[in-house]
């Protein structure tokens, strides 16, 4: 148009925009917009294309920019806003968002896109309470909010409560929400445990689907309603074609308590002659962890209708781990059409438990040849099957090679990320750090999860490219001390590097702790616990307790410091703790099997000194492994304040 002298107007320059929109050429699209002012005016719909390109591309500073260099005009349009509020959610910038919507003007019915924007920025980020209170901002400003208001809402939300309230409020506005916002208000129930107000929650939906009604079918059987589960496969409760659809069949074959009684229903399907989905023969098979035998009939029967899944192979080889059948597992496991690294790693453990580490490692290089990457622990895994310490490190340090010449380069090497911590205001809380390896100082009643939520979110909030981070290991909720973290994604090599050294209990652990109990010797003394541990769950959360069917555990300990107290034969005894295996809740279950439970401990101290202490007293002190370049990486961290007081008062005394 330029050459052939043909004026370019706001209609041809706005197009030329748009035409980059979901391309990452912003620089192209910004330029447009400069060359468009010096031959006409660029409009509201101009700087919107712009600010959208730039979204995409996840330059969303580029779009605050834009926004700001528009006109008064164009700025009091909540379109504008919209724009810019959007270009931070793709860039998973929830903050700015949140902070462009307290700035933008809200004096019509128009601002309610803006409201969504910013409600999916952070929900895309799980910041479900902010998602609710922008949500009560619009109904107390009296701005009708529409389907897709409630449904990010809805979505956003962790609590059951508050679902059920919103699509109250939905009924109340005569608004007919999706099929998928269903699904997640009953998904979510279904893992509260609240079947029954599934069950009520479903017969208000208008016409449930068999997703819906599949997953109430799960919450009971979850629950242990299987019988009330069965009873909806009748067809008296749901119509016919929903009773005797895939989805349903899968669903109430999960809900059942036994391989037996799934199969009794898989017969009863097909007697009434439905088309059985892969999922209702996985859900049977996933019950047959006590029968290798029934699960190969199972997968015998699936193979001769439906080819079997890597869902399928991984619940047969399972089946074959608990029963130490690795020459079925092997030959099986070849004759399957479909296997995933979650397979490999399984009949890795068959094979590790039956100590051929021949075919453990013959089964690594077919994973390789078949352009699977072995992950840390199943490295770790077959590491330990070898029994040859020198051939195990060989084997670990060669995987680390391959991990490396394997991953993107940003995170190994990546210089940036110590400069982008410290300008994130994350100095204190990291310790040391190494190229792709993170020691955090983990402060008391704050999960592992939280950490690395809140890390990620700082250097996001700089960096996003960095902002990639793996929980490698993990401390207790009431537990303080050093937290080993991993940057980049699971599979990169630091998180597969550091995972494969942990399950390889290659890492050196110590940690301080107080007990209570009858002495354990004098200061110095040394001394070992060796006790299986088992881990118990419910709705409730998980408890560990010690016992013959759990998994091995073994702790090491030294007396540092004796307090006796006064007129009993009992004393506290300040411990240097050594868990040589990593079990959940290990040190804190263990000494409480031996009647010397740690101070401040409300789970398994029941007669805890809680006026010692004001939380748990227990701190990991040091951590000590490898880093990628095979060089020692230890890291310490003092005994924090509250815990070095009661030390400090105890001495007092």
């Amino acid at each position: 148009m330029f050459v052939m002298k043909i004026r370019r107007n706001e209609v041809t320059y706005n197009s030329g925009i748009g035409a980059l929109d979901g391309t990452q050429e912003w620089q192209i699209a910004v330029h447009l917009l400069e060359q468009m002012a010096l031959e006409v005016l660029p409009g509201v719909v101009s700087y919107q294309t712009a600010m959208s390109v730039c979204g995409k591309a996840s330059v969303w500073a580029k779009a605050i920019l834009l926004l700001d260099s528009v006109t008064k005009s164009a700025q009091d349009m909540p379109a504008t806003w919209t724009a810019a509020i959007s270009a931070c959610s793709s860039g998973s910038q929830w903050q700015a968002a949140l902070h462009l919507g307290a700035q933008m003007p809200k004096e019509d019915f128009g601002c309610c896109k803006s409201y969504g924007a910013v409600m999916t920025a952070c929900a895309q980020q799980n910041r479900w309470h902010f998602v609710i209170a922008l949500f009560s901002e619009m109904l107390s400003l009296k701005f009708p909010p529409d389907c897709s208001h409630f449904q990010t809402a809805i979505s956003a939300c962790r609590s059951w409560e508050w679902m059920l309230n919103l699509l109250e409020k939905s009924r109340e506005q005569s608004l007919e929400l999706g099929f998928d916002t269903y699904n997640i208000v009953l998904m979510t129930l279904r893992k509260s445990g609240k079947w029954d107000i599934a069950l009520a929650s479903l017969e208000t939906i208008a016409y449930p689907d068999a997703t819906h009604y599949a997953n109430v079918i799960l919450a009971m059987g979850e629950a242990s309603e299987w019988r009330q589960s069965l009873a909806m496969m009748n067809g008296h409760q749901l119509d016919v074609r929903t009773a005797n659809s895939a989805t349903t069949v899968s669903a109430a074959a999960d809900a059942c308590p036994s391989w037996q009684l799934a199969i009794s229903l898989l017969n009863l399907a097909l007697h009434d002659s439905v088309q059985l989905s892969i999922e209702s023969f996985n859900a049977a098979l996933n019950l047959c962890q006590d029968s290798w035998r029934t699960a190969l009939s199972i997968l015998v029967w699936l193979s001769a209708g439906i080819s079997p899944d890597h869902i399928s192979c991984g619940s047969f080889l399972s089946s074959c781990e608990k029963a130490g059948e690795w020459r079925v597992a092997l030959q099986v496991f070849w004759e399957l059409p479909s296997r995933s690294s979650q397979c490999f790693d399984i009949l890795n453990r068959v094979l590790v438990g039956a100590a051929h580490w021949q075919l453990t490692l013959q089964l690594m290089s077919q994973m390789l040849e078949q352009r699977l990457m072995p992950n840390g622990m199943h490295v770790a895994s077959a590491a330990q099957a070898l029994k040859m310490p020198g051939m195990s490190a060989r084997l670990l340090q060669d995987s680390l090679g391959l991990w490396k010449a394997n991953a993107p380069e940003v995170f190994i090497w990546n210089s940036n990320l110590k400069m982008t911590l410290a300008e994130a205001g994350c100095h204190r809380e990291v310790l040391a750090s190494r190229p792709g390896i993170l020691a955090m100082s983990k402060p008391p009643n704050m999960t592992t999860e939280a950490i690395l939520e809140e890390l990620t979110d700082r250097v996001s909030s700089r960096d996003p490219e960095l902002a990639c981070f793996t929980s490698v290991s993990r401390l207790d909720f009431p537990t303080s001390g050093v937290l080993i973290v991993a940057h980049g994604p699971p599979e990169s090599p630091a998180a597969n590097w550091l995972q494969a050294q942990f399950a390889s209990r290659l890492v050196k652990k110590e940690y301080l702790c107080l007990v209570e109990g009858k002495s354990l010797g004098e200061v110095g003394s040394q001394g070992e616990i060796v006790q299986p541990l088992l881990t118990i769950s419910s709705n409730r959360g998980s408890r560990v307790e010690a016992s013959s069917l759990g998994q091995e555990a073994q702790t090491k300990y030294e007396v540092l410091q004796r307090f006796p107290l006064n007129g009993t034969s009992m004393e506290l005894i300040f411990l240097r703790v050594a868990p040589l295996t990593g079990r959940m809740h290990q040190i804190r279950v263990h000494f409480s099997s031996i009647g010397r439970p740690l101070v401040g401990d409300l789970t398994y101290n029941q007669f805890s000194q809680a006026n010692l202490s004001p939380r748990l007293f227990l701190h990991c002190h040091q951590m000590e492994l490898q880093d990628l370049e095979l060089k020692p990486f230890a890291v310490k961290q003092s005994l924090p304040g509250d815990l070095q007081m009661v030390l400090d008062n105890l001495h007092k005394k």
